[in-house]
């Protein structure tokens, strides 16, 4: 997919022969491939400097976005076999006062759901493991009632909203854009992580964040989906994305992630 061999590192040495056979060879030279494919197209690189960190409310941590005024926090409890029904808690959370605003409560068959907020609407996405189907459900966010649901492909990860639409994050390198009013399609593009490798997507203004299994960057596009930086922090440099969940918010300034059952709250860099 691109440059091959990514992020490898080759050793080059150069032997002399002459007609007495192979003479002593040259020094070592030590060459590493660019990580990413499209380098030559980067202008951003942000540093993450964490600012706080705190408890999720309870089960794993799989889901977050901000309202404006405060958090939203998905919490999954598992209390059954792979077929029975978990327990999923829809959360409006004071983070500063470790104040619960608002929960509504939710019993789906499934591993995996993942939020996003679009300005008035919450939207829950849930893999079930029943029909190996997900589905993606509207919430009022002041009564908890589900208003809609939708059907999007097999594989979908996380969602995101910048206010208007959806975007979607599919295990299979693919993210879709799609009307946040009837689901159409606006547009398709691949991720820079590969196939099985995308995971969390959060959107603000020009740029999409994403993060990858097991990569200790998170990738940035911009909304024409061409990748066009990274971020880093070291709370990446010791996550194993197979065995963990990492979603993502903007919240004003800041950059919210919840890795497995805490959430951590970032001020953003720029380095160039």
């Amino acid at each position: 997919d691109g440059i091959p061999f990514r992020n490898s590192t080759f050793y080059y040495r150069v032997y002399v022969n002459n007609t007495f056979g192979r003479m002593s060879g040259s020094n070592i030279l030590e060459v590493t491939t660019n990580k990413w494919e499209n380098e030559h197209n980067f202008t951003v690189h942000y540093v993450l400097n964490q600012i706080t960190n705190f408890p999720g409310l309870g089960g794993v941590l799989s889901g977050v976005d901000y309202d404006g005024e405060y958090l939203w926090l998905l919490s999954l409890t598992e209390v059954g076999g792979y077929y029975d029904p978990n327990t999923i808690l829809l959360t409006q959370y004071d983070y500063q006062q470790r104040a619960i605003i608002k929960s509504f409560e939710y019993n789906e068959i499934t591993t995996s759901p993942s939020l996003a907020w679009d300005g008035a609407y919450l939207w829950i996405n849930y893999m079930d493991t029943g029909s190996h189907n997900n589905k993606i459900q509207k919430i009022d966010s002041n009564t908890g009632d589900i208003l809609a649901t939708y059907t999007p492909l097999y594989g979908l990860q996380d969602i995101t909203s910048d206010g208007y639409s959806l975007y979607l994050s599919y295990y299979y390198n693919l993210i879709e854009h799609v009307n946040a009013d009837d689901f159409f399609l606006i547009e398709t593009f691949s991720n820079p992580f590969g196939s099985g490798a995308n995971f969390g997507i959060a959107q603000r203004e020009g740029e999409i964040w994403l993060s990858g299994k097991g990569d200790n960057q998170l990738a940035i596009l911009n909304e024409q989906g061409i990748h066009i930086g990274v971020a880093d922090t070291d709370l990446l440099s010791d996550w194993n994305g197979y065995n963990s969940h990492l979603h993502l918010c903007f919240m004003d300034e800041n950059l919210v992630m919840v890795k497995n059952s805490r959430a951590y709250v970032f001020e953003i860099e720029q380095s160039f």
